[in-house]
């Protein structure tokens, strides 16, 4: 059970840490650009970039912790078995 739940924590974790297509990334950066909009900067200002920046520094930070997380619970627990290897 503990083998399992690690697993699903490391899928997830893979997914949230960036091993995403060039679509999600394009997705997420008209997501961000939008933000921006939204937040009333004009695109093609310094302030603007300034935004996109910070929106970016987010999500990767974001990632990071997610992935700290889950690795600092993982190395708790038996280790994964793939293949029957260890």
């Amino acid at each position: 059970m503990k083998r399992i739940s690690i697993f699903i924590l490391l899928a997830a974790g893979s997914i949230v840490s960036g091993f995403s297509s060039t679509e999600q990334t394009a997705e997420n950066m008209a997501a961000q650009r939008e933000r921006c909009r939204v937040f009333g900067y004009h695109e093609g200002s310094r302030d603007f970039a300034d935004c996109m920046m910070k929106l970016s520094m987010q999500q990767s930070d974001l990632r990071q912790q997610t992935f700290d997380t889950i690795w600092s619970s993982a190395g708790s627990h038996d280790p994964i078995i793939i293949n029957n290897r260890k």
